[in-house]
């Protein structure tokens, strides 16, 4: 498997959306792009965000976002779209990859995420790339229903 990570593009917006809605993503997701994104892509500092390709084929998208320029810790968010691709270690080589490149373009002591508890197999991808368990809450839903998830943390070291 050849995986890299190239630079979301204006292009790749309608594709995210079709794989949200191929992959039911709002069934164990609550965002689909960085909160800093406005719907035009930019090129700001908060984000560094990614479409996941696979021997050639985009299947997915990444990103790790920061609240404020200063920021010291990121949040992490990843969905691969294509079912078919689910399940086969792709979301860890990203996860593995945009660490390093983040820990290299911004000085961070950590990268975050919350994931619903329900995930699993997204719990044992975060624990394989060594995430912890810091946390757990609830919140609800764009349908007034209950979501219980973890809080997970990657420690960087300085």
């Amino acid at each position: 498997m050849e995986l890299f990570l190239r630079k979301v593009t204006g292009a790749d917006i309608k594709s995210i959306q079709q794989w949200v809605g191929y992959i039911k993503a709002n069934e164990y997701m609550s965002r689909f792009y960085p909160k800093a994104f406005k719907g035009k892509i930019q090129d700001i500092e908060l984000y560094l965000w990614f479409i996941i390709v696979v021997d050639d084929y985009d299947v997915g998208t990444i990103w790790v976002e920061k609240d404020n320029l200063d920021a010291e810790e990121a949040t992490l968010g990843i969905f691969i779209g294509i079912k078919e691709k689910q399940g086969q270690g792709i979301g860890q080589v990203a996860i593995k990859k945009i660490i390093e490149f983040a820990s290299k373009e911004w000085c961070l002591k950590a990268i975050n995420l919350n994931v619903r508890k329900n995930n699993q197999r997204a719990i044992k991808c975060y624990e394989n790339c060594g995430f912890l368990v810091v946390g757990e809450g609830t919140k609800m839903n764009d349908n007034n229903q209950t979501v219980e998830f973890y809080k997970m943390r990657f420690g960087l070291s300085s």
